[in-house]
Parts: C-alpha cells; sequence; structure tokens
C-alpha cells in the first residue's frame, strides 16, 4: 500500500471514529427541550441522550455476523447514513415519541459505524507501531467529536431547542470521505501484502484474557460516569460557577483527550504494558483533583489530566486485544467489548446510587472522590494483572529456547 493509499484510509476511518461521541450534541441543549416538553417526565428527556445505548450494545454484539452478510466499506456506509437520519431528522419533529425513537435508533449508527472501522485498523495495519500511530489517532477523533458535539450542539440550541440536532450534518462530509477512501473487503488481502482468513469461514471464541480486559473497561467507565453524571451539580452546588463553566470543563476533557490519543504512541512506546495502570492513575489523580478543588482552575486542572488519560486508556485496550486475538477476529472482539465497556454508562448511576445510599453520601463531591478512591483500587489491579502477563511471557520466551 503506497503512503498516500494509506494516509486517505486513515482520514476515512477517523472521520468514521468522529461519530463515536455523538450523543452529547443533545446534552448541553437538554434543558431547552425539557422546557419545549414541559409535560414529559425528565428521565424520559435525559433518555434522548443515553437512549442510543439500548441499541448501540446489540448492535456492536452482532457486528461480526453482519461482516459475515456485508461488505465493511457497506456496514460503515450504512451507519453514516443511519447518523444522518436519525440525528438530523428530529430538528423537523414536534412529536417527542417519534423523537425518542430515532434516538435510539440512532445507536445503530454509533454501535455499526466505529467497531467495524476500529477492527480495519488491525487488518489494514500489520506492523505494531503503525498500528499504534493509527489506534490512537482514531481514539483523538473520537474526542475531539466529543468536543465538537458539546460545543456545536449547545450554540445551536441557543438558537432553538431543536437545533442542535442540526450538529448532525457533520455526517455529510464523513459520508463523502468513507465513500471516496474506505477500501472494499476485496482489497484487503491486497493492501495486507498477506492472506488473511476470511471472517465467513472462522468461528472465533472471545479469550479469557480478552473478557478480563474489557471486564477492567467495564469498571473504568462505570467510575468515569460519575463525572459526566455530577460535574453540572458539583460546579454549581460548590459556588464555582454555572452551566456554562461546566461546559467548559466538558470541553477542556474532549480537548486533553484529543491530544492524549495524538502522543498515545509515544506514550505506549514509553510505557509499554505499564501504560495500562499509568492511564488508570492520571484518571484517578484527575478525579481526585476534581473532587477536592475549591476554585474553578482546579477543575479545569483535573478535567485535563483525566481526559488526557481516557485518550491513553481506550486506545491502550484495544492494542492489548489486538495482541490477544487475530485481525480477522477483530470485529467480533471489538464488538463483544465495545458493549460490555458501554454497559458502564447504563450501570453508573445505579451503582452510585446504591454506594452514596450505603454509605450515607449526600453531596456530588463525596461521589467524585469515592470515584478516585475506586480508580486506586483498580489501578492496583491492572498492575497485578499486567504485572502476571509480563510474567507468563517471560515463562512462554525461556520454553521457546
Amino acid at each position: 500500500m503506497n503512503r498516500q493509499r494509506k494516509t486517505l484510509i486513515i482520514i476515512a476511518l477517523c472521520a468514521a471514529s468522529f461519530m463515536g461521541m455523538g450523543s452529547l450534541a443533545l446534552s448541553s441543549g437538554l434543558a431547552y427541550i425539557q422546557q419545549e416538553f414541559a409535560d414529559v417526565d425528565i428521565i424520559w428527556i435525559q433518555l434522548l441522550v443515553t437512549g442510543a445505548v439500548l441499541m448501540q450494545v446489540p448492535v456492536s454484539l452482532f457486528a461480526s455476523w453482519f461482516c459475515t452478510r456485508f461488505s465493511r466499506r457497506s456496514l460503515i456506509l450504512f451507519s453514516v447514513c443511519m447518523f444522518l437520519f436519525c440525528g438530523v431528522t428530529p430538528f423537523f419533529l414536534h412529536n417527542f415519541t417519534i423523537i425518542l425513537v430515532l434516538r435510539i435508533l440512532y445507536g445503530t449508527a454509533v454501535g455499526l459505524g466505529p467497531t467495524v472501522a476500529s477492527s480495519l485498523v488491525f487488518q489494514l495495519f500489520i506492523d505494531n507501531n503503525e498500528r499504534s500511530r493509527v489506534v490512537g489517532l482514531t481514539g483523538a477523533f473520537a474526542m475531539l467529536g466529543g468536543m465538537y458535539y458539546t460545543l456545536v450542539g449547545g450554540l445551536l440550541s441557543e438558537i432553538g431547542w431543536q437545533y442542535c440536532f442540526l450538529s448532525y450534518l457533520i455526517g455529510v462530509p464523513i459520508l463523502i470521505l468513507a465513500f471516496l477512501f474506505l477500501p472494499k473487503d476485496s482489497e484487503l488481502t491486497a493492501i495486507n501484502e498477506s492472506p488473511t482468513q476470511p471472517e465467513i469461514k472462522a468461528v472465533y471464541r472471545i479469550k479469557p484474557e480478552v473478557i478480563w480486559i474489557a471486564f477492567l473497561f467495564l469498571i473504568y467507565f462505570t467510575l468515569y460516569f460519575a463525572y459526566t453524571n455530577n460535574i453540572s451539580a458539583f460546579v454549581l452546588v460548590s459556588g464555582l460557577g454555572g452551566s456554562s463553566e461546566s461546559g467548559l470543563s466538558y470541553t477542556i476533557v474532549n480537548l486533553s483527550g484529543f491530544f492524549g490519543g495524538l502522543t498515545f504512541y509515544y506514550i505506549r512506546k514509553w510505557f509499554r504494558y505499564w501504560t495500562l495502570p499509568f492511564s488508570v492513575a492520571m484518571t484517578g489523580l484527575g478525579f481526585f483533583i476534581i473532587a477536592t478543588a475549591t476554585t474553578l482552575p482546579m477543575v479545569f486542572i483535573g478535567s485535563f489530566l483525566h481526559g488526557i488519560a481516557i485518550g491513553w486508556y481506550t486506545p491502550n485496550n484495544s492494542i492489548l486485544y489486538g495482541e490477544i486475538m487475530p485481525p480477522e477476529a477483530m470485529t467480533f472482539t471489538m464488538g463483544v467489548t465495545g458493549a460490555i465497556g458501554n454497559l458502564g454508562q447504563l450501570v453508573s448511576t445505579v451503582v452510585f446510587a446504591w454506594i452514596a445510599n450505603t454509605l450515607h453520601v449526600t453531596t456530588e463531591r463525596d461521589i467524585l472522590l469515592l470515584s478516585s478512591y475506586g480508580y486506586i483500587l483498580l489501578v492496583v489491579v491492572c498492575t497485578v494483572y499486567i504485572g502476571l502477563r509480563l510474567m507468563n511471557k517471560r515463562k512462554l520466551e525461556r520454553n521457546t529456547l
């Protein structure tokens, strides 16, 4: 594959990854939507943001099966079309039920497109260094997308509650880039310059180690959503600002996450396997700084730290999966592990509500502090896991010799 062709494919993959955090487009304007539909319970209003997970999880699980029926390029193009249709159509509607159904169906786009695009990285880029660069780039553009949706969606919602849906018009250039530059399945072998087993002829089983890493991923994001669910109230109750200040905190997280994705290659090169506990530790430090903050700049510093850490943690997980599973099994692997990780968004509120009730925690500050303690325990678990993995690796190397 020549350099120009490779660059164009990377651009298309980054564009597909840009869709991943699209649900955030409504988060900044949710109050305006609630005013428009004052007779609708707040739980249903919040589902406009989180409801996509209801489709995102099952579609991710079946992404590999879809790849046995349709080409990966076709699946990504279909997901972008769903992204556009389900994202923009609510702009023209005033029926809450139909809008909610479209928001749930929107999960098809973010469950299928980014999953298939992520798996393509492992089939198209064999060299480990090159793969780390591309995985970091796609992760960076996912975080950049989060910043775009939060910022643009919030600005458009100031015009009118329905205008935030126009932020999904970004799907038009994404569709063009994907159509022009994504390779067809028939081209994969030629691009790789090494034959790969067709996915339709193989039956893959997720190895226990992959399930373990995915379980750590679930815990990580269960703890992480303590920030997204509580930062607005924390900033307000602590007297540090209002919605614009908490929105700026979100923006810093996504911007630093973009920077984290860009620097992931170097972090991985320096820390190797220890990137896993290191990124978790940085996330916990960011949470601790926010939880103990008495000034707004400290909140922003904590936001920057845990934002850049998630920019390292997420692509590192993908690299770990790729070291355990064969490239042709990565669609299945990314689908299953992505579904497990996304459950964190669903269970976080329930888990922290139970913990808060059990420990009699009443403030957002204490919830964020509890989350930082959870990350300390997760660092210990990740450190033990990496230590055992390296011991087994050295044992295998000695046996080979």
